[in-house]
């Protein structure tokens, strides 16, 4: 009995106040991105990625997980994008990304290889369900044309991110 985690209830509520917050990031951050660019530089600088992964690698992957599939559904039922039809792509593809990355961090794997591999499995991800279960299969290459600025922007702003909140966390 002694080696029975305790269920924390506050450290959980935390973390699920914390996993919303990012949530309505990952909404708010498309709809500037949209308003300023037009939907071609939210498909350009990916906005909803960036919350989801930070949630990810700072709460876990299972916050991670429920911060990509909500971030997609909450933003579907209010703005109507992603579009009903690439709506379980998005859900899927950045789902992975939170629940990889969360995952990773947990066992101290160097953020650049965390995000990198986070980033892989998302794509792979999607790259099968199209192949296996829409007809839209130059999605995958498609966004990935559109996507290399904000994947970019992914490596070299998340680590940045991580290294000042570790830092901060420590003091």
């Amino acid at each position: 009995m002694e080696n029975v985690k305790k269920f924390d209830l506050v450290k959980v509520s935390k973390k699920a106040v914390f996993a919303a917050l990012f949530v309505v990031l990952a909404v708010a951050l498309p709809q500037l991105v949209h308003l300023t660019g037009g939907s071609d530089l939210g498909r350009t600088l990916l906005p909803m990625q960036l919350p989801v992964i930070m949630c990810g690698l700072i709460l876990g992957g299972f916050y991670g997980f429920f911060a990509g599939t909500s971030a997609a559904l909450v933003s579907f039922l209010l703005t109507g994008m992603p579009n009903v039809t690439i709506l379980p792509i998005i859900a899927l593809e950045i789902s992975a990304y939170g629940f990889v990355a969360g995952l990773l961090n947990s066992r101290k794997i160097n953020v650049f290889l965390t995000l990198a591999t986070a980033l892989f499995v998302g794509r792979l991800l999607v790259f099968w369900y199209t192949v296996l279960f829409t007809p839209m299969k130059s999605y995958v290459f498609d966004a990935a044309a559109a996507g290399y600025i904000g994947i970019i922007i992914q490596i070299v702003l998340i680590p940045v991110i991580m290294y000042f909140y570790n830092n901060k966390k420590k003091n």
